[in-house]
């Protein structure tokens, strides 16, 4: 009956014995391919976080700076352990008041050990921070002030120096008064010699009804209480605000506008030039560069001297040796056009520059400059939009607005920075 009906005796559990068989083994592949493209997605997954993590690397939030009324526009290393101070401004549109900002940076831990807007003290209508020095355990910030009334013969700029413990209690501050114009100065930047500071900058007084402006260069020797030696005022002229200004030993080197003594205010722009100055005497050395409307200088710890002309599409490098010699020329064809950020760090030429392409959005980019023939190669700062670049004991410090517009300090370690 059973053989009739379907097969001999047993045939039916053989089948199904095999039918299970062969289920167990599709069941095993499809396991065996899931845990397979699982495999992947996790590999997947791993090398993407490691990219990002390398990207990220070394990068510190700063926070209260993503507003657009934020700028930031200085890093200064205040020793080779990490310990990093970032300067800037913000713009209260309400009070029609610029404040200072400063953060202190631990680049180690990754952390922002404190931040500070600076009180309006003076009335002041600009505050703009400008250098910043680790001295005796404490930390110096230079500050330029703008009383904001530019427009009226009362145009009134000064200088003061605020003193912050390393937990950013406020010590004190100091207004730099020594000076013949004393009421029209403002400050390059610090300066150390013997291990003492020294504030470096111009001072002027503007006559409209004259039609002139009388500038002298100054070095003012400090100390850590907040009292200021005698100033030495060179009556010779002097370089404007935006100069690059480093004190090398007893030398000051700077490279920039220079105007001299007595100008006409509605004719001499300055010409475009570089000096070497006793910081406790006179001038060393001066000479000029080609006239350029578009520049960056930068002044290297040994007193080399840089200039980066910047046209469309055509860029211009100069390198002065200390001795105030030329030590190289090249003009190359660039796809940017200028430059918002100049330096030189770990041996090699950085700027942050723009693309000339209009479709581009002028979207910033760093980038290294060979120094012989200018060749631009991009340097990958993940995917934060440059603002400032400057040198680190260990490389290349990055300020920049990622994707969500927030706001970082990124170090690019010098071994990644390499050609």
């Amino acid at each position: 009956m059973n053989a009739a009906l379907g097969g001999a005796p047993g045939q039916g559990i053989a089948a199904r014995l095999a039918g299970a068989e062969f289920f167990l083994k599709s069941e095993r592949r499809l396991f065996v391919m899931i845990k397979y493209l699982f495999g992947l997605v996790l590999a997947f997954a791993l090398i993407c976080g490691a990219a990002h993590a390398q990207e990220t690397a070394g990068r510190v939030r700063l926070p209260g700076a993503e507003s657009e009324d934020a700028s930031l526009h200085g890093i200064h290393a205040l020793d080779s352990k990490g310990l990093t101070c970032v300067t800037g401004t913000y713009f209260n549109l309400e009070e029609n008041v610029t404040y200072g900002l400063i953060y202190v940076v631990d680049r180690q831990h990754g952390k922002v050990l404190w931040h500070k807007q600076l009180a309006d003290i003076d009335g002041a209508k600009v505050s703009e921070p400008v250098d910043c020095r680790l001295q005796d355990g404490n930390i110096f910030l230079l500050v330029n002030k703008d009383m904001g009334h530019s427009l009226s013969l009362n145009l009134e700029e000064f200088v003061e120096v605020y003193k912050f413990d390393l937990g950013g209690r406020q010590l004190g501050f100091k207004k730099i008064s020594a000076l013949k114009y004393a009421n029209w100065a403002v400050a390059y930047g610090f300066g150390e010699s013997d291990g003492r500071l020294f504030v470096v900058g111009m001072e002027y007084l503007q006559e409209n009804a004259r039609n002139r402006m009388t500038s002298a260069l100054f070095s003012l020797p400090m100390n850590t209480d907040l009292s200021f030696g005698k100033a030495l005022e060179r009556e010779t002229g002097a370089y404007d605000s935006y100069s690059a200004m480093r004190v090398v030993g007893e030398d000051i080197f700077i490279s920039g506008r220079f105007s001299p003594h007595v100008a006409k205010l509605d004719e001499d722009k300055g010409s475009l030039a570089a000096s070497r100055i006793r910081l406790n005497g006179k001038y060393v050395w001066s000479t000029k560069f080609d006239p350029s409307d578009n520049f960056q200088a930068y002044v290297t710890d040994s007193g080399a001297q840089y200039l980066l002309d910047t046209k469309e599409h055509k860029s211009v490098l100069s390198r002065l040796d200390p001795d105030g010699k030329p030590a190289g020329r090249v003009a190359y064809s660039s796809r940017y056009c200028g430059a918002d950020a100049f330096v030189v760090a770990a041996d090699r030429l950085f700027a942050v520059r723009s693309k000339c392409a209009k479709d581009d959005s002028h979207a910033r980019s760093v980038v290294s400059i060979d120094s012989f023939s200018g060749a631009e190669k991009l340097v990958t700062a993940g995917d934060l939009q440059p603002d400032v670049i400057a040198p680190l004991p260990d490389g290349l410090g990055v300020i920049g607005r990622d994707a969500k517009k927030q706001r970082y300090l990124q170090a690019l370690p010098a071994a990644t920075l390499q050609p």
